[in-house]
């Protein structure tokens, strides 16, 4: 039996055409294992003219690309791969289907109805395999696997000794970090000891290495960049501060103040990035340094020393935080007023409700005292004045015929209470018992007129108040 197939449109090397037809012979050696059960599958051989296709099944299925690989590994699951050898071209038969010969010359081929005369030897002869040509070759270097590996070289980053969430005091930071430092020179072998209180370049030298840990971790790309003395890339968030490193190998702000009077640090403050820890602290230990100041004022202190990525973004944040400043900045609750009492907003005539009030004492030509009695209408807030001479009962009832003489009568009356006096003069006192007596009580009884006091130490019951005085 034989089978064949058209190549197919798309167009395919010759050594992918090989395995194609290794294909339908391993599918056809497959079909005969299942319509033949005692036909095992060590007994079927196979044989090709292509050593490419055979050097391909005899490999590894992973070592070649997608096309080949599948193929490859259908083969092997339905053949042996040791089953497979090389023939020469002139003695495969399937070549016959392939380059196309006339029917009176097939009747006479041996070959194609016997196969290789060698076949029926019992010591099949297994040629050796010829060599490749350079075309060949190159079919071969096409079909293998590309493995592309990717490395990245990163610069080992400080590990911080603190973490600096747990803490809200830079200085105590600081002073912790500088103990540690001296603590880990004073272990080294052949390191002077150092003992006693921290000095300043202690401290110094703790707040650099904070810096350098938090530009190495956030700024990789840009420190490795600069320390190779390459320039930073356009894309980076560094780019328009034109960085440099110093001495000491942390990145400073470039700028154009090198001429200037001002020193290192200002005229190159350190970077730092904007959500960093070491940030934040740094601006609320320079914020309680001023005592509370402003945006304007932190960030200007700030930039002597760091300059901070978004500074007036990061500054406004922390301030924002701060507890001292959100209790002076907070706004006072509106209160919400009671509603209007009747004799206040309903409609009635002048000075039909009054409150009253005196003032004084104010001193006459003859060195004599005088007082003031100030009548007010709850309505229309009308005001009507009288002078009298002395706080008595008497010289009050008759201010207030005067009043009701000029105004009318009128139905309610409005004072103070005697508890809002108690840090008035004794003048003041006076007038209130003078009020209270059962003399003046009986004329407002006769006249028909209704006399009220406001509660106790709430003056904005009233309906006079000092403001009327002036």
């Amino acid at each position: 039996m034989s089978k064949s197939r058209l190549a197919p449109l798309k167009k395919l090397t010759l050594p992918r055409l090989e395995l194609l037809g290794a294909l339908i012979s391993a599918r056809m050696g497959h079909y005969l294992q299942d319509t033949f059960p005692m036909l095992k599958r060590e007994n079927i051989f196979y044989w090709s003219d292509s050593q490419i296709c055979i050097h391909w099944i005899k490999g590894k299925a992973d070592d070649w690309k997608q096309f080949v690989r599948n193929r490859v590994s259908e083969i092997k699951e339905k053949t042996n791969p040791n089953r497979w050898h090389h023939c020469a071209g002139k003695f495969n038969p399937a070549d016959k289907l392939t380059r196309g010969i006339s029917a009176q010359a097939l009747v006479n081929d041996e070959i194609w109805f016997s196969g290789p005369p060698w076949l029926l030897q019992i010591n099949v002869p297994y040629n050796k395999s010829s060599d490749v040509d350079d075309t060949e070759l190159n079919c071969v270097e096409e079909e293998i696997r590309k493995l592309i590996v990717t490395f990245q070289t990163n610069i080992e980053s400080f590990q911080p000794l603190l973490n600096l969430d747990n803490y809200s005091d830079v200085n105590k930071v600081i002073r912790i970090t500088s103990y540690v430092l001296r603590f880990a020179n004073n272990c080294r072998p052949n390191r002077e000891k150092v003992i006693g209180n921290l000095t300043a370049n202690d401290l110094i030298n703790a707040e650099k290495y904070w810096v350098r840990c938090i530009q190495q971790t956030e700024f990789q790309t840009e420190y490795e960049e600069i320390e190779h003395h390459k320039s930073v890339t356009r894309s980076s968030k560094l780019f328009s501060l034109n960085p440099m490193m110093t001495e000491d190998g942390l990145l400073c702000l470039g700028g154009r103040l090198q001429k200037s009077d001002f020193n290192f640090h200002e005229k190159h403050p350190l970077i730092l990035p904007t959500k960093s820890r070491l940030s934040q602290l740094l601006i609320i230990r320079e914020h309680q340094r001023l005592h509370h100041a402003g945006v304007s004022e932190t960030l200007t202190q700030i930039r002597e020393n760091y300059w901070i990525l978004c500074g007036r973004q990061t500054v406004k944040s922390c301030l924002n935080k701060c507890l001292i400043c959100k209790k002076f900045k907070v706004r006072p609750g509106n209160q919400i007023m009671a509603p209007l009492p009747a004799n206040r907003i309903q409609a009635s005539y002048p000075f039909e409700n009054v409150g009253i009030d005196f003032a004084g004492p104010i001193y006459t030509k003859n060195t004599d005292k005088a007082y003031i009695a100030l009548f007010t209408c709850a309505v229309t807030r009308a005001i009507h004045l009288e002078v009298v001479s002395s706080l008595s009962t008497e010289h009050f009832l008759l201010a207030f015929r005067r009043f009701i003489s000029r105004r009318g009568i009128c139905r309610t009356v409005n004072s103070d209470n005697a508890m809002t006096f108690k840090s008035a003069d004794i003048e003041l006192k006076r007038l209130y018992m003078n009020i209270c007596e059962p003399e003046v009580q009986n004329y407002f009884g006769k006249k028909g007129i209704k006399w009220q006091y406001i509660v106790e130490r709430a003056a904005w019951w009233g309906v006079t108040g000092s403001e009327w005085f002036k």
